[in-house]
Formats: structure tokens, C-alpha cells, sequence
């Protein structure tokens, strides 16, 4: 959810907006030709694969400033509001601790545009999240992936499934001693669950 979060710092002002847009795959300005043609791509990270290039965040977060990053994390009460270390990857270090109950409730002011951003900049935020759309039903999420202290990976996915124009929102977290399989576990845990609680029918 952090790399949402920047997205809405990052957009919190229409020069800041369109810094963002042209930040390529790798950290760079898409504008500038390079060798690699994936990472020239403009990414705006709402790719339906999930496709979360950590260059570009990294650059987002670096010209957010830490003392601006700060001010807008103490602000939304996000987590422990630990951000030290390297203000590029201070969301990596194991040192920032969020618990599911904190991400549902941001993720509720999210899709209300109850956080204290542009109604516009939430907006944005929401679309970025939106990864399925059908006459039956939303499906928006945001993805995180890292390791902890143990060793072990740790599988984040926060959002909400909408049908009948009705929100349900959801936190899944979940721990795997083998860190590379949970990228695909994650989401066919989400939608396994979903699944079973009667969603994806346009019924709810």
C-alpha cells in the first residue's frame, strides 16, 4: 500500500503529477531514449499483471524528500511511522510496521475520498488500483511483497471488490517460507476466497 501512497504524494500538486507520468521502469525519465525498451515504458503502475517496477517507486519516493514524506505519513497516522534509513527504501528495511486492521481502514478513506488529499488525487489512486471490470463486478487492489527478519516472504494485497455498486473491502497477509511463490499465491488465494464468499456473480 506504500507505493499508493506515494502515488498520492507525488500527485499532490500537477507538476508533481507529471513528474510522476514520465518516470520509467527503471527510475528514469521515460522520456529519454534507452537502450531497454520495457523500461522506457511509461509506468504508471495500473498494469492488470501487477506489473510494480521498484526503480520508479524508489524515484517517486526520492523526490517526494524525506521531510515531506514524513510530514504527509505522521498526517495519515500511516503505521509505526518509521521511515528511517534510506528514504528510497526505507519501506523495505522491516523497520515501518503496519497491521491489517490500519490498512483496512485506509484503504475505506481511500475509496470514500476521505484522506487528506485532492478528491482528484484519490481518484487517481483509485484507477491505478482497479485491475478487473466486468458487468458483474470491480475488482481493485494494491500488491506488496518483502521479506521479514526470519527470513520469510510476506504477501500483502489491500483493496475492495464492488458489485451492485456496493463496496466489500479486504486485507490479505499472508507469510510463506518460500518468498518466490507468493506472488502467484496471493492473488489466487484473494480471488479463492472471494470466490467462496459468493463474489465475481454480480449477486451481492
Amino acid at each position: 500500500m506504500y507505493q499508493s501512497v506515494a502515488i498520492a504524494l507525488g500527485s499532490v500538486n500537477k507538476r508533481a503529477r507529471l513528474h510522476y507520468r514520465a518516470i520509467g521502469a527503471d527510475g528514469n525519465d521515460a522520456r529519454v531514449p534507452r537502450k531497454c525498451a520495457s523500461g522506457n515504458r511509461r509506468e504508471f503502475p495500473n498494469d492488470k499483471r501487477g506489473w510494480e517496477p521498484l526503480p520508479s517507486s524508489q524515484e517517486v519516493a526520492r523526490r517526494i524528500g524525506r521531510d515531506r514524506m514524513k510530514q504527509w505519513i505522521d498526517t495519515l497516522g500511516y503505521g509505526n511511522r518509521d521511515i528511517s534509513g534510506p528514504i528510497d527504501s526505507f519501506w523495505l528495511n522491516n523497520r515501518m510496521k503496519i497491521k491489517p486492521d490500519e490498512e483496512l481502514g485506509l484503504v475505506k478513506k481511500l475509496y470514500f475520498n476521505q484522506l487528506p488529499f485532492f478528491k482528484s488525487t484519490q481518484e487517481t489512486v483509485q484507477s491505478v488500483m482497479l485491475r478487473e471490470q466486468n458487468t458483474n463486478y470491480k475488482l481493485s487492489y494494491k500488491t506488496g511483497w518483502g521479506n521479514l527478519e526470519n527470513g520469510h516472504g510476506l504477501g500483502w494485497i489491500v483493496g475492495w471488490i464492488e458489485e451492485n455498486r456496493h463496496p466489500y473491502f479486504f486485507v490479505l497477509n499472508i507469510e510463506s517460507a518460500n518468498s518466490d511463490n507468493i506472488p502467484k499465491v496471493r492473488i489466487r488465494l484473494l480471488r479463492d476466497i472471494l470466490a467462496h464468499l459468493g463474489f465475481f456473480n454480480g449477486k451481492k
